[in-house]
């Protein structure tokens, strides 16, 4: 079994592959939902099915060929199209949150972009280099802190405000719990 993410219109769910028909061109996916009335999701239905798997991702758009309201099952069409994302290891959650940033002894300030279990992508005033290494503090929307989280400045691009530059860095001290943590947040 696999665990996947579709996405119809403005819902996502979680699910799991249970069934890979080849002979047939289909596959069998359980939704996993706590409120089961708030599935919507019917035959017919074209949804965007992501994989994402010990350093493996990838995407496809399929239509559902069958659904079982009971059992929480839906049938899809294999697709003719998967698009392999080698880049990015982990999903990424777009969420903008007000960041500390530590390097060296100075504090600085920075607003998250996204963030998935291998870094975060923030925008900040202050001028950093790739390589720089820094320490991240921040509070998740469920109210989970990440104090003083290492991680290295991976890029750094320009934006359309003069002043304001994008980082991309890279977890380099997440402790196992805060990955779990981390991992249930994003999923």
């Amino acid at each position: 079994m696999q665990d996947i993410i579709l996405k119809k219109d403005n819902y996502e769910y979680n699910g799991i592959i249970e069934k890979y028909d080849i002979k047939n061109h289909r596959i069998t996916i359980k939704i996993l939902a706590k409120n089961k009335r708030n599935i919507f999701l019917h035959k017919g239905d074209s949804i965007d099915i992501e994989i994402s798997k010990a350093g493996y991702y990838c995407h496809f758009n399929t239509k559902i060929i069958y659904n079982d309201v009971i059992d929480h099952e839906i049938v899809v069409e294999y697709p003719e199209t998967i698009f392999n994302d080698e880049r990015r290891k982990y999903r990424r959650l777009t969420l903008r949150i007000e960041i500390d940033i530590l390097k060296g002894n100075k504090n600085y300030k920075g607003l998250m972009e996204n963030i998935s279990l291998g870094g975060i992508a923030f925008m900040s005033s202050y001028n950093f280099d790739p390589s720089d290494i820094i320490y991240i503090t921040f509070t998740l929307p469920n109210g989970v802190i990440y104090k003083n989280i290492k991680a290295e400045i991976k890029f750094k691009k320009t934006t359309d405000f003069p002043k304001i530059k994008e980082y991309g860095t890279k977890f380099i001290e997440l402790s196992e719990g805060q990955k779990d943590v981390l991992n249930d947040f994003l999923y």
